[in-house]
């Protein structure tokens, strides 16, 4: 019987040597040995077991006569020369002699290895999918029977439902009541109908947080699972929170609307064109009165089938906008446009400006126009005056001829000036404060923090450029000796300049390092130019090889300690100095760059007029002080300044 039994057997005598004097069949499969161990000593037939625990309890049985019964018990067994790792369930039983005496045991044992590497497979794939489940960024759950028995859910999917931890092998609708009247429930019952999946986008979900109930938005998944009749039996419920996206995306149509809304409201003819076609996207009244045109009959159609006769001038100017994204501004720009059989002659001021998409791509071109007719008629008006003022004045005795010269020139600088500053500069920068506070009064609610901020800040360079303005035009109607020097703080004026360039320096990745600057007697709108001008130079002179570093100080001293030959030994100066690490310039240019219009680089290289530091020497001078510069190609520039202390 033992030796047709699938399960193994074998009987050891005596200890210490347990000779196997019995053994069946499977014990020489298991072991991958044949009969010959019939009669020898079990380590010597195993001698791989010695560190494992079965001698020590084949001891316990020998010394105690209990018997010993093991389950899924683990050997490593050497099957020619290769370690096996096998599993038993298995019983050491003592064999007792007439005097009571153990002097056998016998081992009876089920080699269920297969069952057992079949389990930790199983396992090991259980874990895999519970590590899957878990670690996946979206929220993921189990829904069991029409009852929707909540079972298998990852923190995620917890975290979305936020009603704890506590939540698996409950009620669907016992841990979330509010989806009660809401169509989800009647969703979950037509899948285990049907079975047919269910997927959604951006669905309104109302939910209960913090005892409020509140709309969310979610991606939902449900997908059902089938047992082996075919049948419906759960739904894997996927979901993903979305609420911040589509709020964003409903706050950016709110966003654009009040674009809309802006640009319909404008003054200022204002219209959208998109592609090569230049057609129509959003158009404004005013320019419809500008063509004599409804805005409705213009829009998704091409701008020059309405202005065929300006084509020819104006396209160029779109298309060099839509394919390079720079901006072009036209000043006075003359046009001809036909209107009830009549050709109507006038002067517009004209910006073109790149029109992008999300990604930063081109879309289009906006255009906003500003008739200035009246006034560029009037400014030729008063040109021709001047002409004939000219003619008188060349009439005259030549001690009053250079006098007059330069009353003229003065003249048209301070007409142009003035036009400049009173209509195109005040004008714009009074609708910006206008339509700034109406978004703050009427759209707070509606904008971020940073929004908030950003308008803010908005307002405050409208306000500050302003008061620039007015500064300019009382500084050009007075004389130098009249003006009035105040007791000034440059610490101050170094703040509102870190504030007016802060997004240039975070472009730049700039730092400016400032020490306790001194308390001047100054005319501050200039010496604000004066230093906006500086730091703007070592910003567009950066190296793009290293982070900018620019660095301001000041000290007061006597002009023999500060070492200029031009400073009087005995007077006491403020010496600012304004240092970089940018890309500098030639000693022998030191004097070269304060020259007007001189400029030491190509305008492909770097933007500008060549007048920044012509305008910084002016006003130094105006402060009857000195400026130097010094640098060197690569290593930085450095700026000093003298102003006499009064």
């Amino acid at each position: 019987v033992l030796l047709q039994s699938p399960n193994i057997f074998v009987i050891l005598e005596g200890f210490p040597e347990m000779i196997i004097s019995f053994a069946n069949e499977p014990l020489f499969k298991s072991w991958g040995r044949t009969t010959a161990i019939i009669g020898k000593p079990l380590l010597e037939v195993l001698p791989e077991i010695k560190d494992q625990p079965f001698p020590k309890l084949l001891q316990q049985v020998f010394e105690t006569g209990k018997t010993y019964f093991s389950n899924e018990e683990k050997a490593e067994i050497i099957i020619n020369g290769v370690t096996v790792e096998n599993y038993y369930n298995y019983v050491y039983q003592p064999i007792f002699n007439d005097n009571c005496k153990v002097t056998g045991v016998t081992v009876m044992a089920t080699d269920i290895t297969e069952l057992v590497f079949a389990r930790k497979k199983i396992e090991a794939s259980e874990v895999k999918y519970k590590s899957l489940i878990g670690a996946a960024p979206i929220g993921i759950g189990l829904l069991v029977g029409r009852d929707l028995i909540l079972e298998s859910t990852n923190q995620k999917y917890m975290d979305l439902i936020g009603k704890g931890n506590e939540i698996e092998g409950k009620k669907f609708t016992a841990i979330m009541p509010e989806i009660v009247g809401q169509p989800y429930l009647k969703i979950l019952d037509d899948i285990f109908i049907t079975g047919k999946s269910y997927q959604s986008f951006a669905d309104p979900v109302s939910v209960i947080r913090n005892g409020i109930l509140q709309p969310e938005f979610y991606d939902i998944n449900y997908v059902p699972l089938f047992n082996g009749e075919g049948n419906v039996y759960a739904i894997l419920n996927i979901a993903t929170d979305v609420t911040k996206q589509t709020q964003l995306n409903i706050n950016l149509k709110e966003s654009e609307q009040r674009f809309k809304n802006l640009i319909q409201n404008a003054s200022a003819a204002i219209l959208v064109l998109t592609g090569l076609e230049m057609k129509i996207e959003i158009v404004n009244q005013a320019w419809g009165n500008l063509i004599d045109r409804k805005p409705d009959e213009l829009i998704n159609k091409p701008v020059f089938d309405f202005m065929p006769e300006i084509e020819d001038y104006y396209r160029p100017l779109l298309n060099k906008v839509y394919q390079t994204g720079e901006s072009v501004i036209l000043h006075d720009s003359p046009y001809s446009i036909k209107k009830d059989e009549k050709t109507i002659e006038g002067f517009l001021h004209i910006v073109y400006e790149p029109y992008r998409g999300e990604g930063g791509n081109i879309l289009g071109v906006m255009v906003i126009c500003q008739d200035v007719t009246e006034a560029v008629l009037a400014r030729k008006k008063l040109e021709e005056s001047e002409k004939q003022l000219e003619q008188k004045v060349t009439e005259r005795t030549g001690q009053l001829e250079e006098k007059n010269i330069e009353l003229q020139k003065t003249n048209k600088e301070l007409e142009s000036f003035a036009y400049i500053s009173s209509h195109d500069l005040q004008e714009p920068l009074r609708k910006i404060q206008t339509f700034a506070s109406h978004i703050l009064e009427k759209e707070s609610n509606n904008l971020s923090e940073m929004g908030k901020d950003y308008f803010g800040r908005m307002q405050k360079a409208a306000q500050r450029m302003q008061t620039l303005i007015e500064d300019l035009l009382a500084y050009s109607r007075t004389n130098t000796p009249e003006r009035k020097l105040e007791y000034t703080d440059l610490n101050l004026i170094m703040a509102e300049i870190k504030d007016d360039l802060m997004e240039e320096l975070k472009e730049k990745n700039a730092t400016i390092e400032t020490n306790e600057l001194c308390h001047l007697s100054i005319i501050p709108f200039q010496f604000r130019q004066l230093m906006h001008n500086l730091i703007s130079n070592s910003l567009k002179f950066s190296n793009p090889e290293i982070p900018l570093h620019i660095k301001v100080e000041s000290k007061i001293a006597d002009g023999l300690s500060l070492g200029h030959v031009k400073l009087s030994p005995h007077r006491k100066y403020c010496h600012i100095s304004v240092s970089d690490n940018g890309i500098g310039f030639k000693q022998e240019y030191s004097e070269r760059i304060f020259e007007i219009f001189q400029r030491l680089h190509g305008r492909d290289e770097y933007q500008g007029t060549g007048i920044g530091l012509s305008i910084v020497k002016k006003i130094v001078e105006n402060h009857e002080g000195i400026i130097t510069a010094n640098g060197e190609s690569n290593k930085g520039a450095t700026f000093n300044i003298y102003i006499p202390v009064t």
